[in-house]
């Protein structure tokens, strides 16, 4: 078995458990981020279990299911991010 990249199989699928781990810390404290970033952990975990077993078409879709939760938590966090300084700009956050 020769080794891919982070010591996969090659030709094994992306996991994304990084950026979904990072995904949800960042997104801690917005509900929805928690949750997206929650199941996108849980499908890395999966790709990882599938590998594991030899099920690469299994590992391919909790692949494309991951990639698909961690890009919604990351465009829910960037544009989160953007909406709280826009706020912060323009003084919403002032309580007089």
């Amino acid at each position: 078995m020769s080794g891919g990249a982070a010591g996969r199989p090659a030709g094994a699928p992306k996991d994304y458990f990084v950026l979904a781990i990072v995904g949800t810390i960042l997104g801690a404290c917005g509900c929805i981020t928690l949750v997206t970033g929650i199941l996108g952990i849980v499908n890395a975990n999966k790709v990882r279990q599938c590998i594991a077993s030899g099920d690469m078409a299994g590992a391919e879709r909790a692949s494309n299911t991951a990639k698909i939760f961690v890009i919604i938590t990351w465009a829910l966090l960037v544009l989160s991010w953007i909406v709280w300084i826009i706020m912060a700009a323009t003084g919403r956050f002032s309580t007089s």
